[in-house]
Protein backbone atom coordinates (compact mmCIF):
# COMPACT_ATOMS: atom_id res chain seq x y z
CA UNK A 1 0.00 0.00 0.00
CA UNK A 2 3.28 2.17 0.80
CA UNK A 3 4.43 1.71 -2.62
CA UNK A 4 1.23 2.03 -4.68
CA UNK A 5 0.48 5.37 -2.91
CA UNK A 6 4.07 6.30 -3.39
CA UNK A 7 4.34 5.63 -7.04
CA UNK A 8 1.19 6.95 -7.92
CA UNK A 9 0.45 9.66 -5.77
CA UNK A 10 -2.69 8.32 -4.62
CA UNK A 11 -3.24 7.65 -1.09
CA UNK A 12 -5.04 4.64 -0.28
CA UNK A 13 -3.91 4.80 3.96
CA UNK A 14 -7.81 5.87 4.09
CA UNK A 15 -8.48 4.23 7.62
CA UNK A 16 -11.72 2.14 6.55
CA UNK A 17 -9.57 0.68 4.09
CA UNK A 18 -6.99 -0.74 7.44
CA UNK A 19 -9.93 -1.64 9.63
CA UNK A 20 -9.42 -4.67 7.42
CA UNK A 21 -5.71 -5.48 8.71
CA UNK A 22 -7.27 -4.97 12.40
CA UNK A 23 -7.95 -8.83 12.90
CA UNK A 24 -4.62 -9.72 11.11
CA UNK A 25 -2.20 -7.35 13.44
CA UNK A 26 -4.66 -8.81 16.14
CA UNK A 27 -3.24 -12.50 15.62
CA UNK A 28 0.42 -11.39 14.89
CA UNK A 29 0.78 -9.52 18.13
CA UNK A 30 -0.54 -12.56 19.83
CA UNK A 31 1.72 -15.55 17.82
CA UNK A 32 4.72 -13.07 18.69
CA UNK A 33 3.92 -12.71 22.36
CA UNK A 34 2.67 -16.81 22.88
CA UNK A 35 5.58 -18.39 23.05
CA UNK A 36 7.09 -16.01 26.33
CA UNK A 37 3.67 -16.17 28.11
CA UNK A 38 2.69 -18.86 31.02
CA UNK A 39 -0.89 -20.08 30.45
CA UNK A 40 -2.12 -18.71 33.50
CA UNK A 41 -1.34 -14.85 32.17
CA UNK A 42 -3.37 -15.08 29.59
CA UNK A 43 -6.82 -13.96 31.08
CA UNK A 44 -5.00 -10.81 33.15
CA UNK A 45 -3.28 -10.07 29.95
CA UNK A 46 -6.44 -9.83 27.73
CA UNK A 47 -8.33 -8.14 30.77
CA UNK A 48 -5.57 -5.56 30.90
CA UNK A 49 -5.48 -4.93 27.48
CA UNK A 50 -9.14 -4.75 27.32
CA UNK A 51 -8.97 -1.35 30.28
CA UNK A 52 -6.39 0.06 28.30
CA UNK A 53 -8.58 0.53 24.98
CA UNK A 54 -11.23 1.69 26.73
CA UNK A 55 -9.53 4.16 28.81
CA UNK A 56 -7.28 5.54 25.22
CA UNK A 57 -10.25 5.28 23.11
CA UNK A 58 -13.31 6.30 25.49
CA UNK A 59 -15.10 9.01 25.46
CA UNK A 60 -15.75 8.91 29.12
CA UNK A 61 -16.67 12.51 29.69
CA UNK A 62 -19.71 12.23 28.05
CA UNK A 63 -22.30 9.51 28.88
CA UNK A 64 -23.44 9.24 25.20
CA UNK A 65 -20.21 9.97 23.12
CA UNK A 66 -21.06 9.70 19.46
CA UNK A 67 -19.38 6.32 17.46
CA UNK A 68 -17.98 8.82 14.62
CA UNK A 69 -17.50 12.67 13.66
CA UNK A 70 -20.16 12.74 10.27
CA UNK A 71 -23.53 13.93 11.35
CA UNK A 72 -25.26 13.13 8.18
CA UNK A 73 -28.79 12.49 9.99
CA UNK A 74 -28.72 16.16 11.66
CA UNK A 75 -27.28 17.73 8.29
CA UNK A 76 -30.14 16.04 6.31
CA UNK A 77 -32.53 16.65 9.27
CA UNK A 78 -31.84 20.40 8.60
CA UNK A 79 -32.04 20.47 5.07
CA UNK A 80 -35.66 18.69 5.12
CA UNK A 81 -36.61 21.66 7.56
CA UNK A 82 -36.17 24.15 5.40
CA UNK A 83 -39.33 25.86 4.46
CA UNK A 84 -38.88 27.23 0.89
CA UNK A 85 -37.43 23.53 -0.28
CA UNK A 86 -39.53 22.10 -2.99
CA UNK A 87 -38.92 19.15 -5.27
CA UNK A 88 -37.46 20.62 -7.77
CA UNK A 89 -34.24 22.61 -5.64
CA UNK A 90 -30.79 21.58 -6.44
CA UNK A 91 -29.05 19.73 -3.95
CA UNK A 92 -25.47 20.01 -4.69
CA UNK A 93 -23.81 16.59 -3.37
CA UNK A 94 -20.13 16.22 -3.57
CA UNK A 95 -19.27 12.47 -2.55
CA UNK A 96 -17.56 11.68 0.98
CA UNK A 97 -15.93 8.64 -0.82
CA UNK A 98 -12.46 9.08 -2.50
CA UNK A 99 -13.12 7.00 -4.92
CA UNK A 100 -15.51 9.40 -6.51
CA UNK A 101 -13.23 11.20 -9.03
CA UNK A 102 -12.92 10.56 -13.04
CA UNK A 103 -13.55 8.24 -14.96
CA UNK A 104 -15.02 6.24 -12.00
CA UNK A 105 -17.42 9.63 -11.55
CA UNK A 106 -19.08 12.03 -14.22
CA UNK A 107 -22.78 13.59 -13.31
CA UNK A 108 -24.35 10.85 -15.20
CA UNK A 109 -23.80 8.87 -11.97
CA UNK A 110 -26.44 7.01 -10.50
CA UNK A 111 -27.14 8.89 -7.28
CA UNK A 112 -27.97 4.85 -5.80
CA UNK A 113 -24.87 3.67 -6.43
CA UNK A 114 -22.32 2.74 -3.84
CA UNK A 115 -20.87 6.64 -3.95
CA UNK A 116 -23.68 7.87 -2.65
CA UNK A 117 -25.01 5.12 -0.44
CA UNK A 118 -25.05 7.80 2.25
CA UNK A 119 -28.64 9.18 0.65
CA UNK A 120 -30.21 6.20 1.37
CA UNK A 121 -29.93 6.01 4.74
CA UNK A 122 -30.15 10.05 5.19
CA UNK A 123 -32.45 11.50 1.93
CA UNK A 124 -33.06 15.18 1.47
CA UNK A 125 -35.80 16.66 -0.25
CA UNK A 126 -34.96 18.86 -3.72
CA UNK A 127 -33.18 17.02 -6.78
CA UNK A 128 -29.83 15.46 -6.43
CA UNK A 129 -27.13 17.01 -8.69
CA UNK A 130 -23.91 14.33 -7.76
CA UNK A 131 -20.45 15.79 -7.43
CA UNK A 132 -17.31 14.46 -7.12
CA UNK A 133 -15.19 13.88 -3.83
CA UNK A 134 -12.14 16.11 -5.26
CA UNK A 135 -12.19 19.18 -7.66
CA UNK A 136 -11.22 18.23 -11.01
CA UNK A 137 -11.64 19.98 -14.50
CA UNK A 138 -14.32 17.86 -15.23
CA UNK A 139 -16.14 19.02 -12.41
CA UNK A 140 -15.64 22.19 -12.89
CA UNK A 141 -17.06 22.21 -16.12
CA UNK A 142 -20.45 20.31 -15.01
CA UNK A 143 -20.35 22.80 -12.03
CA UNK A 144 -20.40 25.96 -14.26
CA UNK A 145 -22.73 24.61 -16.61
CA UNK A 146 -25.12 24.47 -13.53
CA UNK A 147 -24.10 27.97 -12.42
CA UNK A 148 -25.46 29.13 -15.86
CA UNK A 149 -28.64 27.83 -16.22
CA UNK A 150 -29.80 25.52 -13.39
CA UNK A 151 -29.12 27.36 -10.20
CA UNK A 152 -29.98 30.87 -11.16
CA UNK A 153 -33.49 29.59 -12.34
CA UNK A 154 -34.05 27.45 -9.15
CA UNK A 155 -33.75 31.05 -7.06
CA UNK A 156 -32.27 28.88 -4.38
CA UNK A 157 -30.44 25.48 -3.53
CA UNK A 158 -27.87 23.29 -1.37
CA UNK A 159 -24.81 22.06 -1.10
CA UNK A 160 -24.51 18.80 1.67
CA UNK A 161 -21.83 16.50 1.67
CA UNK A 162 -18.51 16.04 3.52
CA UNK A 163 -17.35 19.53 5.09
CA UNK A 164 -14.09 20.30 3.05
CA UNK A 165 -15.69 19.60 -0.31
CA UNK A 166 -18.45 21.69 0.90
CA UNK A 167 -16.76 24.51 1.78
CA UNK A 168 -14.75 24.71 -1.47
CA UNK A 169 -17.42 24.31 -3.65
CA UNK A 170 -19.01 27.28 -1.43
CA UNK A 171 -16.42 29.65 -2.30
CA UNK A 172 -16.43 28.25 -6.10
CA UNK A 173 -20.10 29.61 -6.50
CA UNK A 174 -19.80 32.47 -4.66
CA UNK A 175 -17.12 33.38 -6.65
CA UNK A 176 -19.42 32.88 -10.04
CA UNK A 177 -20.30 35.86 -11.70
CA UNK A 178 -23.68 34.74 -12.72
CA UNK A 179 -24.33 34.31 -8.71
CA UNK A 180 -23.98 37.59 -8.08
CA UNK A 181 -26.26 39.06 -5.41
CA UNK A 182 -26.90 35.50 -4.00
CA UNK A 183 -25.97 35.25 -0.26
CA UNK A 184 -24.48 31.63 1.21
CA UNK A 185 -25.54 30.61 5.29
CA UNK A 186 -24.36 27.31 6.60
CA UNK A 187 -27.50 25.11 8.17
CA UNK A 188 -25.69 24.37 11.57
CA UNK A 189 -22.35 22.26 12.84
CA UNK A 190 -22.52 18.64 12.06
CA UNK A 191 -19.26 17.26 12.31
CA UNK A 192 -17.57 16.73 9.05
CA UNK A 193 -20.10 16.84 7.11
CA UNK A 194 -21.39 20.16 5.36
CA UNK A 195 -24.82 22.04 4.56
CA UNK A 196 -24.71 25.28 2.76
CA UNK A 197 -28.09 27.12 1.60
CA UNK A 198 -27.46 29.49 -1.31
CA UNK A 199 -30.12 32.26 -1.46
CA UNK A 200 -30.90 34.92 -3.81
CA UNK A 201 -30.67 38.37 -2.31
CA UNK A 202 -30.82 41.24 -4.22
CA UNK A 203 -29.57 44.24 -1.41
CA UNK A 204 -26.75 46.77 -1.98
CA UNK A 205 -24.42 44.58 0.18
CA UNK A 206 -24.75 41.70 -2.68
CA UNK A 207 -24.79 44.29 -6.17
CA UNK A 208 -22.93 43.18 -8.74
CA UNK A 209 -19.74 45.84 -9.35
CA UNK A 210 -20.41 46.59 -12.94
CA UNK A 211 -23.42 47.90 -11.44
CA UNK A 212 -21.71 49.51 -8.04
CA UNK A 213 -19.87 52.29 -10.40
CA UNK A 214 -22.73 54.08 -11.50
CA UNK A 215 -23.86 54.20 -7.95
CA UNK A 216 -20.66 55.32 -6.34
CA UNK A 217 -20.46 57.73 -9.29
CA UNK A 218 -23.72 59.06 -8.89
CA UNK A 219 -23.27 59.57 -5.12
CA UNK A 220 -19.72 61.38 -5.27
CA UNK A 221 -21.66 63.67 -8.08
CA UNK A 222 -24.38 64.30 -5.46
CA UNK A 223 -22.26 65.69 -2.61
CA UNK A 224 -19.65 67.91 -4.75
CA UNK A 225 -20.97 71.62 -5.16
CA UNK A 226 -19.55 72.39 -8.18
CA UNK A 227 -20.66 70.40 -11.14
CA UNK A 228 -16.34 70.95 -12.78
CA UNK A 229 -15.60 68.34 -9.99
CA UNK A 230 -19.07 66.38 -10.46
CA UNK A 231 -17.31 65.83 -14.06
CA UNK A 232 -14.40 64.92 -13.61
CA UNK A 233 -14.89 62.14 -11.24
CA UNK A 234 -17.16 60.98 -13.57
CA UNK A 235 -14.84 60.86 -15.80
CA UNK A 236 -12.16 58.91 -13.45
CA UNK A 237 -14.56 56.37 -12.88
CA UNK A 238 -15.74 55.24 -16.13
Amino acid sequence: MFLFSWITGTSVFVPRYLFLSLPGAAFLATMMVAPFLPNHAWRPLAALVGVGVLLSLGSWPRPSPQHHGSQWREAAIAINEIRSMRADTPVLCPSPFVEAQPPAWSPAYSISGFLYSHLQAYPVRGRIYPFPCQTSPEAEAYAASLAKGVLPAAGEFVIYGGKGSVLFWRDWFLARPELWGWRSRTLGSFGDVGAVLFEKRESPKYLHPSRLKPMLTQRICDGERKSTQCSSLARAAS
